[in-house]
């Protein structure tokens, strides 16, 4: 179990980024509605994204992917 919050903010100066929560449910940034996804593969905890939205982009293919804390590097094919 995991929540993923992404703070959206316009510049990247003074952004305090994001909080992924794991063996839990973050209450204080994310909403009521809990969507549940099952795991592709416990090791890397991937899963399967169904579709990308950015500005007037919009993919619905669907990849499998990995939740990276590692890193803030938001990864993709062109």
């Amino acid at each position: 179990l995991f929540t993923v919050w992404l703070e959206h903010e316009g510049f990247l100066e003074n952004v305090n980024g994001g909080i992924y929560t794991y063996g839990a449910i973050d209450t204080e940034n994310c909403g009521p509605i809990i969507a549940y996804q099952p795991l592709s593969s416990a090791t890397y905890y991937q899963f399967k994204l169904t579709s990308v939205n950015t500005g007037s982009y919009n993919n619905n293919k669907g990849w499998q992917v990995i939740s990276d804390t590692g890193t803030s590097l938001l990864a993709a094919p062109n």
